[in-house]
C-alpha cells in the first residue's frame, strides 16, 4: 500500500523526531511543550516552494496557519510526515482526503478564538450601522463637519440598530455521525449526508428523516423541478468532530451579543434539533430564502466545502432585502466577490464587512472589490487576540505531542480525517508496541512498567 507510513520513531534508540512550523517563525510557545520529545524548527514559508528540503525529507509533524495551501501534490513532497496540525479551526487549505490516503493525520484547534471572532463580527455590524469608519475617514481627509447638514451628509446611511433583524447562517456546525465518527458532508438544506447535491425541498434529521430517505426524496425533487438553481443545492457544512463546532459557536455567540443591542435574531440551520431556538431565545426559519428575505443584516458563520462555495452569489443577493448589510468572518469562498461588488455598486447591498476573502492576502488595489463602495475589509484577523493565539498554539503543540508519544490516530483529540486515515494505513489499527517496542510512545510505557517491577522487587 503506497499510502502506508510507519509510526513516529521516538524511543531511546532514535533521535528526537523533527517537527516544523511551516508558515511562521515564532516557536516560543510550542517549544516548552515539545522540547523533550521533538526537535522544533521553523520555515517561515509563504508557499510550499519555500519549505526547506530537510523539512520535506525528515519532518514527521507540521504546524501551520492559513498562509499556505497543501494540495495532494504538495503533500506527496513530504517523505516522513505523519501529522499536520492547523493552528486554528479552518482546514480548507489542506486536502484532508489526500492526506489521509497518504497516511497523514490532519488536526485542528477548533474553539480557541470563538469570543474574538464573535466580538469582531459585532464590531463589523456596528460599524456598518453607525458608519464609524467612514466618519473617521472623512475627518482624516480634512472634511469640515460641524453643521447639521454637514453631519447629515457625512453620516448618510447611518441607521438605528434596535428593531433591526439580524440573520445568521450557521448556528451550529454538525459533528460526526453515529457510525464510528465517519467524515461526511452534511447538506445545509436538508440534512442529507453525502456528496451529491440535491434540492431544498426536504429536511433531514430535524423531522426524523434519515440520510438515506433525505437523499432519495431529494433526488426525486431534482428530477421533477424545472427551476433547479444553485441556491437549491447543498449549502452543507462538513461533518466535524464533537469539539469542532467553532463556526457554529461563533454564530451563537454573535446571536446573544446582537440581542443585547436590540436586534431581532433569525437563524437558518437545518441540522439543529427542535428546541434550540427556544433555548437561545431566537427565531428559526426553515429555508435560506426566508432568512435572506427577512434580514436587514446577514452574517455568515459556516465552514466552507464544495457544496456551499459562493453561497452568496448573484442569485442569492437578489433574494436579500433591498439595502441589507452583509458580514463575513467565516470563509472567503462563501462569497462571490464579483457578485458582491456589483451589488454594492448598484445599492442592492447597502454595505458589507469582510474579514475573509477569496484571495488572501487581500488588497484594495486589485480584484473585483477594488472599486466597490461602502465596503470594510480586514486582513483575516477576526480570530486574533494574544490570549487566543497562545491558547491555539499550545493546543496545537499538545496535539503534536500526543501524536509522537501516543498512537495515530487514536491518541489525537481533533483529527478531522480519521476515516480516510484508517482506510489508508494498517498502522492506524495496529498497536505499535507489538510491531516495534520503541515506536509511537510504546517505549515510554515499557520503561515505566520495568521501573514498577524493580520497585516491587526492591531492585533499581
Amino acid at each position: 500500500m503506497s499510502g502506508v507510513r510507519p509510526p513516529i520513531m521516538n524511543g531511546p534508540l532514535h533521535p528526537r523526531p523533527l517537527v516544523a512550523l511551516l508558515d511562521g517563525r515564532d516557536c516560543t510557545v510550542e517549544m516548552p511543550i515539545l522540547k523533550d520529545v521533538a526537535t522544533v524548527a521553523f520555515c517561515d514559508a509563504q508557499s510550499t516552494q519555500e519549505i526547506h528540503e530537510k523539512v520535506l525529507n525528515e519532518a514527521v509533524g507540521a504546524l501551520m496557519y492559513h498562509t499556505i495551501t497543501l494540495t495532494r501534490e504538495d503533500l506527496e513532497k513530504f517523505k516522513a510526515l505523519r501529522i499536520i496540525v492547523r493552528i486554528g479551526s479552518g482546514f480548507d487549505n489542506i486536502d484532508i482526503k489526500s492526506a489521509g490516503d497518504l497516511g497523514i493525520a490532519v488536526c485542528n484547534v477548533p474553539a480557541a478564538s470563538v469570543e474574538e471572532t464573535a466580538d469582531s463580527t459585532m464590531c463589523h455590524i456596528l460599524n456598518l450601522y453607525r458608519r464609524t469608519t467612514w466618519l473617521h475617514q472623512a475627518l482624516r481627509e480634512g472634511t469640515r463637519v460641524q453643521s447639521v447638514e454637514q453631519i447629515r451628509e457625512v453620516a448618510s446611511g447611518a441607521a438605528r440598530i434596535r428593531g433591526e433583524t439580524l440573520g445568521i447562517i450557521g448556528l451550529e456546525r454538525p459533528f460526526r455521525g453515529h457510525r464510528g465518527g465517519e467524515w461526511r458532508s452534511t447538506c445545509y438544506s436538508c440534512g442529507h449526508r453525502g456528496a451529491a447535491p440535491h434540492s431544498d425541498a426536504t429536511r433531514g434529521p430535524r423531522k426524523g428523516r434519515g440520510p438515506k430517505a433525505a437523499a432519495k426524496h431529494a433526488e426525486s425533487d431534482l428530477r421533477s423541478s424545472p427551476t433547479f438553481t444553485k441556491v437549491e443545492t447543498c449549502f452543507g457544512f462538513s461533518g466535524f468532530s464533537e469539539r469542532g463546532a467553532d463556526a457554529g459557536r461563533v454564530g451563537q455567540a454573535v446571536a446573544l451579543r446582537a440581542k443585547a443591542f436590540g436586534f431581532s435574531v433569525l437563524f437558518y440551520d437545518p441540522y439543529l434539533p427542535d428546541g434550540t431556538e427556544r433555548a437561545l431565545g431566537l427565531q428559526r426559519v426553515s429555508t435560506l430564502q426566508d432568512l435572506l428575505f427577512h434580514s436587514d443584516c446577514v452574517s455568515l458563520h459556516c465552514g466552507l466545502n464544495e457544496h456551499n462555495h459562493h453561497l452568496v452569489n448573484d442569485f442569492t443577493v437578489k433574494q436579500m432585502r433591498q439595502g441589507a448589510f452583509l458580514v463575513n468572518t467565516a470563509r472567503g469562498g462563501l462569497v462571490d466577490e464579483k457578485a458582491l461588488a456589483q451589488a454594492l455598486k448598484e445599492g442592492r447591498i447597502r454595505g458589507a464587512a469582510l474579514d475573509v476573502h477569496e484571495s488572501e492576502p487581500f488588497s484594495f488595489s486589485q480584484g473585483p472589490l477594488k472599486d466597490a463602495p461602502n465596503l470594510i475589509c480586514t486582513p483575516h484577523a477576526a480570530w486574533y487576540s494574544e490570549q487566543a493565539s497562545i491558547e491555539m498554539r499550545e493546543e496545537a503543540a499538545r496535539e503534536i505531542r500526543r501524536a509522537i508519544t501516543g498512537r495515530i490516530p487514536d491518541s489525537l483529540k481533533n483529527c478531522v480525517n480519521k476515516d480516510h486515515l484508517t482506510a489508508a494505513t494498517h498502522w492506524a489499527s495496529m498497536d505499535p508496541a507489538v510491531v516495534h517496542p520503541e515506536l509511537n510512545g510504546a517505549a515510554y510505557r515499557i520503561r515505566m512498567t520495568v521501573k514498577v517491577q524493580h520497585m516491587e522487587t526492591g531492585r533499581w
